[in-house]
C-alpha cells in the first residue's frame, strides 16, 4: 500500500484514533496537481518542503516546475499555518515568508562511518546516517521542534533514535564485504549526494551504479553529469561498476581518468566483479532508481560460496 496518494493519505487520515494530537503525512507526486489535491484532504497546519531535485523531471520538464508542484502543499494550509522548507530561490520567489534553514548554518563537530555530529542554533545533536543532505533534513525536524515549543534535549533524543528505512544508506557487512545499499531510488541529485557523502567518509569505495529513471528526453546527459561528478575524485582510492544501458555512460564518461570503470549488462555480472575486486577495507556502495532493483547484487554476494 502507498500511502503517500490520494488513497494511502486519506486511508491514513481516516484511521487516526480519536485521541491523536499530531499527525505527520507524505504527500507524494509524479506531475502538477497531484500535491494540490492532497493539501486540499488534509488541510495542513505545518507544511515542509525538504529540497527541491531532480526526481520527476522527466515528467515536469524543469525544476522550476518541480517548485511549483511541491509549493501546491500550502494551497490548502491553515490561514494561520506556516511552511518550514530549505533556502531555495525556487521555493522562495513562489512561497515568500517561510521558516528557512540552510546548511550553511549548522557546524560538523565529528563524523563516524554510520553517524554524525553536528551543531544548530547553539545546541548540538547526533543522527545515526551520515551525509551533509541527512543534516539538512534533520535541521527540518529541528525548526518544526522549535515551532512546537519542543526542548532541544527532547528533539535531540528524537534524532539520535533515527534509522534509514530499508535500501536507504542500509550498511551491512556480508561475508567480509562491507556494503552500503543506497538503491531505494536514485535520480542526478541523490546520486551525486550518496557519491559525495561516501567519498568524504570512507577512504576506498567501490560504486556500483545503475540507471536513474523518470529523467525524460535528457536521460543521458544527466547519466554523463554523473561521470563528469566522478572525475572531480579522480585519483582517489575509487572504482565504479555500472549496470544497464544509461550507466554505461557514466563508465564511457571516465575511460580518459585513472578512475577504473567497467559497465555490465547484469546484475549477476557487477556480483561477481564485487567478489572478485572487493579488498581489505573497500566499501561498495549501491546506488541506482527503484526499478534496477539493486538488492539483487546483495543478495548475489550473500548467497555466494
Amino acid at each position: 500500500m502507498n500511502y503517500n496518494n490520494e488513497i494511502g493519505l486519506c486511508r491514513t487520515i481516516l484511521a487516526m484514533p480519536r485521541r491523536t494530537e499530531v499527525l505527520i503525512v507524505e504527500m507524494g507526486m509524479r506531475g502538477l496537481g497531484e500535491i494540490e489535491l492532497l493539501s486540499q484532504y488534509a488541510e495542513p497546519d505545518i507544511s515542509i518542503i525538504t529540497n527541491i531535485g531532480t526526481s520527476h523531471i522527466g515528467r515536469l520538464g524543469s525544476k522550476e516546475n518541480i517548485a511549483k508542484a511541491k509549493c501546491e502543499i500550502i494551497s490548502h494550509q491553515k490561514p494561520n499555518g506556516i511552511l518550514i522548507a530549505k533556502a531555495d530561490k525556487l521555493i522562495s520567489d513562489i512561497v515568500g515568508d517561510a521558516i528557512y534553514y540552510s546548511f550553511e548554518n549548522a557546524h560538523i563537530t565529528q563524523r563516524k562511518s554510520t553517524k554524525q555530529k553536528f551543531e544548530y542554533q547553539g545546541y548540538e545533536y547526533e543522527i545515526g546516517v551520515i551525509g551533509d543532505h541527512n543534516v539538512e533534513n534533520a535541521m527540518a525536524v529541528i525548526e518544526l521542534g522549535h515551532y512546537l515549543n519542543i526542548d532541544d534535549e527532547l528533539i535531540a533524543a528524537g534524532l539520535v533514535k533515527f534509522k534509514p528505512i530499508r535500501k536507504r544508506w542500509e550498511v551491512e557487512e556480508i561475508n567480509g564485504i562491507k556494503i552500503i545499499n543506497d538503491a531505494y531510488n536514485a535520480n542526478p541529485d541523490s546520486m551525486k549526494a550518496s557519491i559525495k557523502t561516501s567519498m568524504d567518509n570512507y577512504p576506498s569505495v567501490l560504486f556500483v551504479l545503475g540507471d536513474m529513471a523518470e529523467l525524460g528526453e535528457n536521460e543521458v546527459e544527466y547519466h554523463k553529469e554523473i561521470g563528469e561528478y566522478l572525475k572531480e575524485y579522480n585519483g582517489r582510492l575509487l572504482k565504479v561498476a555500472t549496470v544497464g544501458k544509461l550507466s554505461k555512460e557514466i563508465t564511457n564518461v571516465l575511460a580518459d581518468t585513472e578512475i577504473e570503470s567497467v559497465n555490465f549488462e547484469t546484475k549477476e555480472g557487477v556480483a561477481k566483479y564485487i567478489l572478485d575486486n572487493a579488498s581489505f577495507g573497500t566499501t561498495i556502495v549501491l546506488k541506482a532508481s527503484r526499478s534496477m532493483k539493486l538488492e539483487d547484487v546483495v543478495e548475489e554476494i550473500r548467497n555466494a560460496k
